[in-house]
């Protein structure tokens, strides 16, 4: 009987810490909504994140000194995490949809270079709403309210 209790402590003790963690994950969505002078920016945002990876898309319009333009978007990163609810997260990739028009310069003026270049860092803020939702923050950036896709 001890010998059988040891090896349920051991296993638990070695495996239940990467259990817990291949377990994590995050995937929602957000529809974000920008007035800013003389542009505006009408988007939905889909957030998933993995054990250590992630995925940022970004799919909306941009209309900016009267001409509009499409945002699709999927920023790749790696992430890691820092306190209990800051991600520090590094793209290793941007890919641009085909429609996709929006300049990277007129998207850099309202979003972080995260979103336009590889090897750029972004401390992404997100707590636990409920069981189905987070709260999502960037650096500059208001909060989003995602709830589970």
């Amino acid at each position: 009987m001890n010998r059988y209790f040891l090896y349920v402590i051991f296993f638990l003790c070695i495996f239940s810490p990467s259990i817990s963690y291949a377990h994590f994950s995050i995937n929602c969505r957000a529809k974000h909504t920008l007035h800013h002078d003389n542009l505006i920016i009408i988007a939905f945002y889909h957030f998933i994140l993995t054990k250590d990876r992630g995925i940022i898309s970004v799919n909306g319009k941009l209309s900016y000194e009267g001409v509009e333009t499409i945002i699709g978007r999927s920023v790749y990163f790696d992430y890691s995490i820092v306190g209990e609810d800051n991600y520090v997260s590094k793209t290793f990739k941007v890919i641009k949809i085909p429609s996709d028009n929006t300049p990277d310069e007129i998207m850099e003026q309202h979003y972080p270079l995260f979103f336009t270049q590889k090897n750029k860092t972004l401390l992404i803020n997100i707590k636990k709403n409920s069981l189905d939702s987070y709260l999502i923050s960037f650096v500059r950036t208001p909060l989003f309210y995602c709830a589970k896709s």
